[in-house]
């Protein structure tokens, strides 16, 4: 199915729920449905450079829009956080974050900052030939030197070079590190790591973070170690 009512659509898109209809589904992909909006949807409902299928289609089909850096021709193609989407005709770009409500949004973004991607690795693979695969939380997949295991540690983010993906940076999820909380109660708020406890079968690891003097508990899982020389996010988004 390539579209859904409006009123069943998941909370992670920031929509009219009245108004339209339908609006375009994403497809199945590196992003779980309920933290996705469509490329039309974006397109559309977000940016307001489309005002029907016909036209959304159009933009996709004349090599007009570029992810991570690499074109995108679907209008069900799925956007996730800290996708960075470049649009050609108006030359302008936007990073996918999300706000307070833990709903998706496009913020504008220069060309400087637009040349770097921010990737959270979830997990690591060794596999032949003395290497390791690097595996993010979007679905990249990166070979490296099984040698430099600690140095790629899960929960931290690479900074990679778009659009040939060379990672130029590495941040460990580590005390003093600034991320940014992506769900729950506490989504969009920015802070410093002051600490995180281990997990056991029944717990979940937490970590304390210092959000411009707020202290705020939350879910590892729910954060995302990011660059402040790279993107100007402020405190709260």
């Amino acid at each position: 199915m390539t579209h859904l009512k409006t009123l069943a659509a998941p909370r992670s898109m920031k929509i009219p729920r009245r108004g339209k209809v339908f609006i375009l589904t994403p497809s199945p992909g590196p992003h779980a449905k309920s933290e996705c909006v469509s490329m039309g949807t974006l397109l559309r409902e977000y940016l307001g450079l489309a005002e029907n299928r016909k036209e959304i289609k159009h933009i996709l089909n004349t090599k007009q829009v570029l992810v991570d850096g690499r074109r995108v021709k679907s209008e069900n193609y799925p956007l996730g956080l800290f996708d960075v989407v470049s649009i050609l005709e108006i030359e302008k770009d936007y990073l996918m974050l999300v706000d307070h409500h833990g709903r998706l949004y496009a913020k504008e973004i220069n060309k400087k900052a637009a040349e770097h991607k921010m990737c959270k690795l979830v997990n690591k693979t060794m596999i032949k030939g003395n290497k390791l695969q690097l595996n993010f939380y979007d679905g990249k997949n990166l070979l490296v030197d099984a040698k430099d295991s600690k140095k790629y540690a899960v929960g931290g983010t690479a900074v990679l070079k778009l659009p040939e993906l060379k990672i130029t940076d590495f941040l460990l999820a580590e005390p003093g590190k600034t991320v940014i909380v992506a769900k729950g109660r506490h989504a969009s708020k920015m802070g410093k790591i002051v600490s995180k406890t281990g997990s056991d079968l029944n717990l979940s690891s937490l970590t304390t973070l210092d959000c411009s003097g707020e202290k705020v508990i939350t879910n590892t899982a729910y954060i995302y170690v990011i660059s402040e020389k790279l993107y100007d996010l402020g405190t709260k988004l």
